[in-house]
């Protein structure tokens, strides 16, 4: 996702403050548990001048979705290991 950079004299990277947004994006995204998979479409929109919010809004309904999934069946799990 990030475009290849060289090397300074000292063997430090350099990268340019778009690189470093770029790269504080994809991370607060992996945070909030969104995949590179999921990430790289969202990046292609906004390259293309075009606010990848509709998309981003989809995504994240899909994961809450998919966490409460997974909280109710660990309730479940939690009450019925509680009755034992």
């Amino acid at each position: 996702m990030l475009e290849p950079t060289v090397r300074e004299v000292n063997g430090y990277r350099s990268y340019s403050d778009e690189a470093v947004k770029l790269l504080l994006f994809v991370k607060r995204a992996q945070s909030l548990g969104i995949t590179l998979r999921e990430i790289k479409p969202l990046l292609t929109l906004a390259t293309q001048g075009q606010k990848p919010c509709s998309h981003v809004k989809q995504i994240a309904r899909n994961h809450l979705r998919e966490s409460r999934g997974r909280f109710v069946s660990s309730r479940r799990f939690a009450i019925s290991f509680a009755r034992c």
